[in-house]
């Protein structure tokens, strides 16, 4: 009993210390539970947790996990009597002791009473120290030279024992501005390259193109990261209107193979469809109430365009597509070939410009890319976009293809976006010249459904020099 109302003591004081460093919670859902964190030393180092949105009496448990990912749990020690914060009793938890030379062994925490509970929390003993260290540095160094011991400590107790993994003093401390790593927004990393992912959105005119590193600046969502640090998004002038004109389908009419768009510059269009193939207005696969195009292909090759997207044309412009994509996963799973989704693509009246093969690989990979030759030297790009296809079907993304079509070949290249993130710049095309529509249709050996929302099709002229 007595080393738990010290746990108590500790805890109280140290949420209080946590409070101006920022306690937080990392939610992928709408919590109705929030965790604060900390950590004691009374006997061996503990990470301490108090729950709140619930009354101190209630009903509560503490579940800790292997991963993010796992569903097996053990619940941890219930702190007796809470903990007081600010005058609010609180209900708390503690788990069994840490050694020093474990300090960076991260755990993943959730709290449940009844029917709410928490976001999954991810803590260790490094990052409260990191954390610490990074708060308080410059701002009062009798604090941060307290954080800093602790690692100092752990990390002598390795060295002394020869432990193998990364040392605890050669981690960094990371901070993510409008974006995560590993799923957070905050992490204790080692040296190396890791992948940031956007969660927020880019301010208007302007486009994301990469992330600042302190000083360092990185095109894409590939990093390096070497000392502690903050990660902020890179932004460039955008020649991409925002895009709220969108063609949705919940009042748009089928009549014959037209579908009769109501927006300006967002026409939606049928082109001659191949015996096998339909496009209709449909239910959203995962939301019945909102209506979306349906694309259908069982044919197995190639043809005309399907679906025209567009009718307005400004000389020599900058051309985009856009639209919400659902590709459901059972229609492409196969063994040791590639097969096509369709191939999407910028033209001029029926003349294809510049166009996209749209693939699933044997890698399960989702494939992006260029069909074209020709290459524009004097821009840096490639033909080719893979990624885990995981992460595209089974749900809604948002593509967008930004094609810069000029006679001053030097300029051509296409800018795609998946979920407001550039992923390809390619500096392939066919030809130098205007397009007027986008185009998606079949292509080889394509057979399987494609839903589509909120198309667009602008065109701005490219800005003055």
């Amino acid at each position: 009993m007595k080393k738990t109302r010290l746990l108590v003591l500790m805890l109280a004081l140290a949420l209080l210390v946590c409070g101006a460093i920022g306690i937080t919670a990392s939610a992928e859902t709408e919590p109705t539970l929030t965790l604060k964190k900390n950590v004691s030393f009374v006997d061996t180092p503990s990470l301490v947790f108090a729950v709140e949105g619930v009354e101190a009496e209630a009903d509560v448990e503490l579940r800790v996990y292997a991963s993010a990912e796992a569903t097996e749990y053990y619940t941890a020690t219930a702190i007796e009597g809470g903990v007081v914060i600010d005058e609010v009793e609180y209900p708390a938890f503690y788990l069994a002791g840490i050694y020093p030379k474990d300090i960076a062994n991260e755990v993943y925490v959730k709290a449940v009473s009844g029917d709410k509970e928490s976001a999954m929390l991810r803590y260790s003993i490094l990052e409260f120290a990191l954390e610490g260290i990074d708060t308080y540095k410059g701002v009062n160094d009798e604090l941060a030279a307290f954080y800093q011991n602790i690692i100092d400590y752990s990390s002598g107790i390795q060295k002394y024992i020869g432990d193998t993994d990364t040392n605890v003093a050669d981690y960094n401390y990371v901070k993510v501005e409008d974006g995560t790593i590993g799923g957070y927004s905050t992490a204790v990393l080692a040296d190396g390259e890791y992948t940031v992912t956007l969660t927020g959105s880019a301010p208007a005119g302007l486009t994301h193109i990469g992330w600042t590193v302190g000083a360092t600046e990185f095109t894409g969502n590939t990093v390096t990261i070497s000392e502690s640090c903050t990660v902020a998004p890179k932004y460039e002038a955008s020649n991409n209107p925002v895009m709220s004109d969108y063609q949705t389908f919940s009042d748009i009419t089928l009549n014959g193979t037209t579908l009769v768009g109501t927006k300006k510059m967002n026409k939606v269009s049928v082109a001659t469809l191949k015996t096998g193939e339909t496009v209709e207005i449909a239910d959203d696969p995962t939301d019945a109430a909102n209506k979306v195009l349906k694309y259908v292909d069982i044919v197995q090759s190639s043809g005309a365009s399907a679906i025209r997207v567009g009718e307005a044309q400004v000389s020599q412009a900058i051309s985009t597509f856009e639209a919400r994509v659902y590709i459901p996963s059972a229609d492409y799973k196969h063994e040791g070939t590639r097969e096509y989704i369709g191939q999407w693509g910028f033209y001029k009246g029926g003349d294809k410009k510049t166009a996209f093969d749209i693939s699933y690989d044997a890698e399960n990979n989702f494939v992006i890319s260029c069909s074209n030759t020709e290459e524009n030297d004097s821009i840096e790009g490639s033909a080719t976009y893979k990624v885990d296809a995981d992460t595209i079907f089974d749900q809604w993304v948002v593509i967008r293809f930004e094609h810069h079509n000029s006679t001053d070949t030097t300029k051509i290249k296409t800018l795609v976006y998946i979920n407001n993130q550039l992923v390809l710049t390619c500096n392939r095309y066919k030809d130098a010249a205007d397009v007027n529509n986008f185009r998606v249709c079949g292509y080889s050996s394509s057979a399987g459904t494609v839903y589509f929302d909120d198309m667009s099709f602008t065109e701005v002229a490219f800005p003055a020099e």
